[in-house]
């Protein structure tokens, strides 16, 4: 049974559920291991907030959610009013919301059209560009909307295009027990 285990052949359920091991059979078989998340560390970047004033890397820190916003495509307005509605709750929990739109956008569109958002927004620039593309982050920027949550200073989950505010707060609570 340990050699199928060990290759594949078989599955710790599957072998659980037939009956041939049990908890005890594999904490005596198996040497017990933490789980570890990677965690993306981003290289170091300077930018700015909407309004002008200077921003950098040292905003990405502990655990928050980031949100690469492209307002210029139809439905961005919508989904962005999910991480809005999402945005005190999850400041209280400790994981905050940054947002994060492109330096291609004309500047002062985006403060008019993002002026009603509760949550920091900052330009994704060259520097920043940079940054994602070493991290290997790149390829998210091309929707809509996309989140990413943080931890420890880093990129820590997967992206996603598609969330409901129920799940973020629940996520952001989850992350903010996790050590």
């Amino acid at each position: 049974i340990k050699a199928a285990l060990e290759d594949g052949t078989i599955t710790v359920e599957d072998a659980k559920a037939k009956g041939w091991i049990d908890d005890q059979w594999i904490e005596e078989n198996f040497k017990q291991l933490d789980a570890k998340s990677k965690i993306y560390l981003l290289d170091p970047f300077e930018t700015t907030y909407l309004d002008g004033t200077p921003a950098s890397s040292e905003l990405i820190e502990g655990k928050m959610c980031l949100v690469f916003i492209n307002e210029l495509v139809d439905g961005t307005m919508e989904k962005l009013d999910t991480f809005n509605s999402a945005y005190e709750e999850m400041e209280t929990c400790g994981v905050p919301i940054l947002g994060i739109v492109s330096g291609d956008i004309d500047k002062d569109m985006a403060k008019e059209k993002l002026t009603d958002m509760g949550f920091p927004i900052i330009i994704r620039n060259e520097d920043m560009q940079r940054s994602l593309e070493l991290s290997g982050f790149d390829d998210m920027l091309d929707y809509d909307v996309v989140s990413v949550f943080t931890k420890d200073g880093g990129i820590y989950t997967a992206w996603q295009n598609s969330v409901t505010t129920e799940g973020l707060i629940t996520y952001a609570k989850e992350l903010a027990k996790d050590e």
